[in-house]
């Protein structure tokens, strides 16, 4: 009963780590095309959204746009979303040293 239970609460873990991780991906697109856009079209500097903070399930998450990828930081995690101009290129995941 005590593995049945063990197993549970591992499977409960890795999908609220899946929300998270698919949360910071989503935010890094909509991050992505929005400063494709302004740099593609000439806009304003101050419309590129370079760094940000969101609350995502109880983390708090840092978005910076190092201009080949969307660094997502949280607790001891990164998540490096890379792009180009055509959007999302690959995905690295790390933990902090």
């Amino acid at each position: 009963m005590s593995i049945y239970v063990l197993n549970s609460a591992y499977l409960i873990q890795a999908n609220r780590q899946s929300i998270v991780d698919l949360s910071c991906i989503s935010h890094a697109k909509m991050m992505i095309e929005n400063n494709n856009l302004v740099r593609r079209c000439n806009f304003s500097k101050d419309q590129l959204i370079l760094k940000k903070m969101e609350e995502i399930n109880g983390h708090t998450i840092i978005f910076i746009d190092e201009n080949t990828y969307i660094s997502c930081q949280y607790d001891d995690f990164v998540l490096k979303v890379f792009y180009d101009e055509k959007g999302i290129s690959g995905i690295d995941y790390l933990t902090k040293i």
